[in-house]
């Protein structure tokens, strides 16, 4: 049975109760908030020290990897992007020798 004002027929906490859960103890930058004026004392947050180091470390970790996956992928572009056009060159290299050769037969050919 439903044990909140909520439009979901969910007999859980559903979405919108753990969101307005979390906004009322939450900031907006995702910190503890303080408590209201009248609110009893106690546990004012459910974001502790520890869980915040625990983000801000998963962030840095994030980061120095988006960061590390761009300079990869950056360093690769431009390698293969190398190889890819000395390809070319190779391969228009080869199409003129081989047209050279051809012209050098027909005109053999034609002496004969």
């Amino acid at each position: 049975a439903q044990h909140h004002a909520c439009p979901c027929p969910c007999p859980c906490p559903c979405p919108c109760l753990v969101a307005a859960v979390v906004a009322a103890v939450l900031n907006p930058e995702g910190e503890g908030g303080e408590a209201e004026a009248g609110a009893p004392a106690g546990i004012q947050s459910l974001v502790t020290t520890a869980h915040r180091q625990v983000v801000r470390a998963r962030d840095a970790a994030w980061t120095r990897f988006m960061s590390n996956l761009a300079a990869d992928l950056d360093r690769l572009s431009a390698q293969y992007g190398a190889m890819y056009e000395a390809e070319e060159r190779w391969e228009a290299n080869w199409q003129g020798m081989v047209a050279d050769l051809v012209r050098d037969n027909a005109a053999d050919e034609t002496k004969d």
